[in-house]
């Protein structure tokens, strides 16, 4: 009986052993697992919250980058007001010659007569870039800028003139005019011939070379102008250009 008791009890503590084994290992197993998924649950939040930070972070900057375009695109469009509204408040572009109006002003000038300085000094600076313009240009033909203009004149006649109708339509003197034909003559651009109307007078023409340099000159002179006055509007020209012909024609008689 003694024996048998034994022999249970040996078996009762083997079988409590391995219970308690298994359940070390059970428990073990399930320590391992749950500390598995909490670093997984750890592991996957700390991706969250990154991915959060990330996204947060990646919004500010587009936000603050959206932000600064668009106030530079209204600061932009609010100095285009500004400025198109000063310009059209002052009506005019300021040139050389408004400073000089000014100064006049202050001298206690009268406006009439401030009117008419303005009109005489802005024709005046026109007609010297013009002729300084043409001067480099012609220079290639090795022709001067009175010289051109006793061809062109020579040209748009279309037949012989006299020496004293070229003085007088281009503003020369007679002593001018006899010193730029006698250039020109040498240059074999124009000849002259007695006058049958006048026994003591002469005539002036184009000879064939002088009407080729005079075409190529004259395509010179339309590029010029052409230059010059680019950029302004044809209106303008064609109201400033009427506008000096109601002067002209009082100052010209």
């Amino acid at each position: 009986m003694r024996g048998e008791g034994t022999d249970t009890e040996a078996k009762d503590l083997a079988r409590d052993e391995v219970e308690v084994g298994a359940g070390n290992v059970a428990e073990g197993n399930s320590k391992d697992e749950a500390a598995g998924k909490a670093e997984g649950l750890a592991a996957s939040k700390a991706t969250r919250v990154a991915e959060g930070e990330a996204a947060g972070k990646a919004a500010h900057v587009a936000e603050g980058e959206a932000a600064g375009k668009a106030k530079d695109v209204a600061k932009g469009v609010a100095g285009g007001v500004v400025e198109g509204e000063a310009e059209e408040a002052d009506g005019v572009v300021e040139d050389e010659v408004d400073r000089l109006a000014e100064q006049w002003a202050r001298s206690g000038m009268p406006a009439a007569a401030i009117a008419r300085l303005e009109l005489s000094k802005r024709v005046s600076r026109l007609a010297l870039r013009h002729e300084q313009a043409m001067k480099a240009a012609l220079a290639g033909l090795n022709l001067t800028y009175a010289e051109f203009d006793v061809l062109a004149a020579l040209r748009r006649a279309g037949g012989p003139l006299r020496p004293s109708e070229l003085t007088r339509s281009l503003f020369l003197t007679s002593g001018g005019t006899s010193n730029v034909l006698q250039r020109l003559t040498a240059a074999g651009y124009v000849d002259r011939e007695p006058n049958a109307a006048d026994g003591r007078g002469r005539l002036v023409h184009l000879t064939p070379t002088g009407e080729s340099v005079t075409d190529k000159a004259m395509a010179i002179s339309a590029r010029v102008h052409e230059h010059l006055l680019a950029g302004i509007p044809d209106t303008t020209i064609r109201a400033a250009a009427n506008a000096l012909r109601e002067i002209t024609k009082i100052t010209d008689y």
